[in-house]
């Protein structure tokens, strides 16, 4: 790391150390009166990026460093050890990311009996693996258990980290939604989105609207949305043989707020800085969370909003035979855009009946069902179903004239 000399006296040394926007700190080494011969160098450091708790720790160690060369001259190994503990160790730079995620993964569940927490230790940990910068965490719930690995690179968080799923029983298409949603919660950070907004949406958008056949609204609403509509055509039509990357971006940009404007894709809390001064911002707790809480333990305990019965099946090896084939009792299971699993059967009950329509019941959730699968307009599901009962009615008609009842 480049590090320099800002002063020195003869009972005071003041080194500045700096390798990335967050690991910086200020070195100040203390020369008590007897040094080297009777008393050790005293260490203080500071910094307005790194942790306090990690810079006691450095203190702590700077210190059994001076006691191990006491009556020599202490300065240099001094110095020596803190340069080589910020050129090395790569997670300095996520040390409260990782304080926090450790807590998240490795603290068992209030109440539970002494001879299970062993057992939660063994499933669930946290390995960090100082100078690969990479963290390795495994959780389980039950009988299912994913492990994550995330590699932290040297100049984090302003080079994103590389998220992996190494293993685990969920089925195929549950890991890649998890690592997918993974990716795209450490590119919105990255991007200068906070964490509760990158969190926000990590679900698969609702359909689009399908088009209309009815006439024009001429209502002054109506003209007015021609209008608005008929200045963003012209402005696309103005930028879009460019090439230019911030052209294109602009581009973009306008389509994402007509359709978040029409309902077609949901909101997403801008970032609170404008695009040229946001920065990037630390991901890996926020990677944590989504695995352990979002889906390792939420996973297998949640129930299908409908029936009220889970999920996912008890034994993760049948994983296959419910999602994929629908063997299951209420048929394979869908995950909408909501965020939440349901039984398929459920869903075709719900949405081809009356009322015709549907929100979610998860506790907390009230969204909109959807599924591309079911039409979203009423009076065509209404008429569908007219349609079914009517036949129905006239088949028991005709099975009683024929004694076939």
């Amino acid at each position: 790391p480049a590090a320099w000399l800002e002063s020195c006296f003869r009972h005071l040394v003041r080194i500045a150390v700096d390798k990335s926007r967050v690991k910086r700190l200020k070195l100040v080494l203390n020369m008590p009166e007897g040094y080297p011969a009777t008393s050790t160098v005293a260490v203080q450091l500071s910094s307005d990026t790194l942790p306090a708790n990690l810079l006691v720790k450095l203190e702590a160690a700077c210190d059994k460093e001076a006691r191990a060369h006491e009556g020599k001259p202490q300065l240099a190994a001094v110095i020596r050890l803190v340069l080589r503990y910020v050129e090395h160790n790569r997670l300095i730079a996520c040390w409260d990311d990782l304080v926090q995620a450790r807590a998240l993964v490795c603290t068992p569940p209030e109440g539970m009996p002494e001879d299970q927490v062993t057992v939660f230790a063994d499933r669930n940990w946290l390995r960090a693996q100082e100078r690969a910068g990479k963290v390795v965490v495994r959780a389980q719930e039950a009988a299912y258990w994913l492990e994550v690995a995330i590699t932290v690179p040297d100049l984090y968080p302003d080079v994103a980290p590389e998220v992996s799923l190494t293993d685990t029983n969920f089925d195929a298409r549950i890991r890649d939604i998890c690592a997918n949603n993974c990716r795209d919660i450490v590119r919105r950070m990255h991007e200068g989105y906070p964490a509760h907004a990158a969190l926000a949406h990590q679900a698969p958008p609702p359909p689009k609207a399908s088009a209309s056949s009815s006439p024009p609204d001429l209502s002054a609403k109506g003209l007015q949305q021609l209008r608005h509509d008929r200045e963003f055509l012209h402005a696309v039509a103005q930028v879009r043989g460019y090439e230019d990357r911030k052209v294109r971006r602009q581009v973009e940009h306008a389509e994402r707020k007509t359709m978040q404007a029409t309902g077609e894709l949901p909101l997403l809390e801008e970032p609170p800085l404008p695009l040229d001064q946001r920065q990037p911002l630390p991901s890996v707790f926020a990677v944590v969370h989504y695995v352990v809480a979002r889906t390792v333990r939420n996973l297998p305990r949640q129930l299908c909003p409908i029936c009220g019965e889970g999920a996912l099946p008890a034994d993760p090896k049948a994983q296959g035979e419910v999602i994929t084939k629908g063997k299951g009792r209420h048929g394979a299971i869908e995950r909408l855009y909501c965020g939440h699993w349901f039984h398929f059967a459920c869903l075709e009950a719900a949405l081809t009946r009356p009322p015709f329509k549907l929100d979610c019941a998860a506790p907390g959730c009230g969204k909109r069902v959807y599924h591309p699968k079911f039409s979203d307009k009423v009076d065509k599901l209404e008429k569908k179903w007219a349609m079914e009962q009517a036949k129905k009615r006239e088949i028991g008609e005709l099975a009683g004239l024929m004694g076939m009842e």
